[in-house]
């Protein structure tokens, strides 16, 4: 069975429109679950009025995303783990092609699926193992995967990932320690660090709303959080070497931001003067 984990923080409406998406292909063999991450619109009530076989779990605090799935993958029955994001809607069954490929895919450990932006276009949802020049030839669009590589990659998104529940409490699920961002691909890079494959299943295909943005788009608390949990990453799996060089880029940024920049930008760089501070 394949359980699909979705987390919330209000806009309990996407999340509907997800489920109902889902369920719109009749799958079979698999159970929905919510967690609803302290919303404060009614969301959590919205989505349990909605469909009463879906269960939701209420948080009284916003855990982060990594605790939530972690809840959730706790509170699943299923063999298969599908973590999926409440901005994303099914173009087809994703369930039943996606629990037929771990079934032919024994050594796979996890399994990501091909995203697509509202108007079409292919949305970035696998990349190389995160260093400095891997980040900035994907954040111009290079150094992606050939097709021909699919089948063996490094990491896949957390937007819609699929990961077998044996490997996933082998590893300890997702690092409780990153409240949001970086928390996918440290967890791919322990199932692959446990010897597990990770695919790309580019046949099986969602729309994802909100990810296509990146880190410079973002809201200055979230520009601080993804440095945050990008420092984390680069503290648990990188070599010294790059993690001194993700610093001196991240001073360099930060000054850049208060010599030349707006008076938002500016209070960004400085909250990343602190965050290098930090230990």
């Amino acid at each position: 069975m394949i359980s699909v984990i979705l987390v919330q923080h209000n806009r309990g409406d996407l999340t509907c429109a997800c489920i109902d998406s889902l369920l719109r292909f009749r799958p079979t063999g698999y159970e929905i679950i919510v967690i609803d991450n302290a919303s404060t619109d009614g969301s959590g009530e919205m989505v349990r009025r909605r469909f009463e076989s879906v269960q939701c779990i209420q948080q009284a605090n916003n855990i982060g995303f990594g605790a939530a799935n972690n809840a959730g993958a706790r509170a699943a029955g299923g063999d298969l783990l599908f973590f999926l994001n409440n901005d994303t809607f099914a173009l087809s069954d994703p369930l039943t092609p996606l629990g037929e490929y771990m079934q032919a895919h024994p050594g796979c450990g996890a399994a990501g699926i091909a995203l697509r932006n509202p108007d079409g276009s292919p949305q970035s949802s696998l990349g190389r193992w995160p260093l400095i020049r891997t980040e900035w030839l994907m954040k111009r669009g290079r150094g992606l995967y050939d097709p021909a590589e699919y089948a063996s990659v490094d990491w896949l998104t957390g937007a819609a990932l699929c990961v077998r529940r044996e490997v996933f409490e082998s590893v300890g699920g997702f690092d409780e320690g990153f409240f949001m961002y970086f928390e996918d691909v440290d967890l791919c890079r322990r199932i692959a660090d446990a010897g597990s494959a990770r695919h790309f299943i580019p046949s099986i295909e969602m729309v994802h709303v909100g990810g296509a943005s990146q880190s410079a788009g973002l809201r200055p608390a979230m520009q601080l959080a993804y440095r945050r949990a990008q420092r984390r990453y680069y503290a648990q799996h990188a070599s010294p070497l790059q993690q001194q060089l993700l610093r001196l880029y991240l001073g360099l940024k930060a000054a850049g931001g208060i010599v030349f920049g707006s008076c938002e930008r500016r209070s960004t760089a400085l909250g990343i003067l602190r965050l290098l501070k930090e230990k």
